[in-house]
């Protein structure tokens, strides 16, 4: 390749980069780093620090992450994947509270990831593994559900919560947070997880002292033929009247 052709291959490059555009998100996972993404071009217009992000992480993994910052600088590391869906039309945390974060990450040692879990209410935490059932305080009327919103609706009939994976069947749709974020503003759902009881309560086998009262003389006669024939049953006898 001549010098000329090098030079204009090069600025044919660097025009693609300029177009290309990233975010660093925060995951609700305890990560020590942020990771980037790349935003598609007709995702850009909806992408602003502190919305909320579609974003696969792993190999079926997925999350709802918070957008910290947007530039144009590939990741060196590792391959970058794409923004999957927007789930906000208006920032979810502001500046501020960004700041507030990292103070809080810094101070005590822990991963952002940490403190967004602990700062976001959990119908903002989309993730596979969430379940969603249907909001009591829902008025009833299905008339601005679209098709799979409706669908969502009408199964949670049969069944009391739906998994994501499952609301990810129904719809015959790979990302289905969506779908659950609308239903979610409107109302209509509620999010939870389930959180496993990783301590369990240790339990201590006792004896103690039939609560029935014995007669002094039958318990002295007992205390006498125990002296003789079983003295250390008696011991452990005296150690209730000790």
């Amino acid at each position: 390749m001549s010098f000329g052709g090098k030079v204009g291959w090069i600025k044919r490059e660097m025009m693609i980069l300029e177009k290309r555009w990233f975010v660093n998100v925060i995951l609700p996972l305890p990560l020590p780093d942020l990771f980037t993404y790349e935003v598609p071009e007709e995702m850009r217009a909806g992408i602003s620090p502190g919305v909320r992000v579609v974003v696969q992480f792993g190999k079926q993994k997925v999350y709802s992450a918070l957008v910290y910052e947007c530039h144009q600088q590939a990741p060196q590391q590792y391959a970058v994947k794409e923004v999957l869906a927007v789930l906000d039309e208006l920032p979810v945390v502001t500046t501020q509270q960004f700041k507030l974060w990292k103070w809080m990450s810094e101070y005590y040692q822990c991963a952002m990831g940490d403190v967004m879990l602990a700062a976001l209410p959990s119908a903002l935490r989309l993730e596979s593994e969430s379940k969603v059932t249907r909001n009591p305080s829902f008025s009833g009327d299905v008339s601005t559900l679209s098709d799979h919103e409706y669908l969502v609706y009408e199964a949670l009939e049969f069944k009391e919560e739906l998994t994501l994976k499952e609301v990810s069947k129904i719809l015959s749709l790979k990302y289905v947070l969506p779908v659950v974020r609308s239903l979610v503003n409107k109302n209509v759902l509620l999010v939870h997880e389930e959180v496993e009881e990783k301590v369990k309560p240790r339990f201590i086998e006792v004896i103690s002292l039939n609560d029935s009262d014995f007669p002094e003389d039958v318990l002295g006669e007992l205390m006498n033929t125990l002296e003789k024939k079983a003295p250390k049953q008696l011991d452990i006898i005296l150690t209730f009247f000790t």
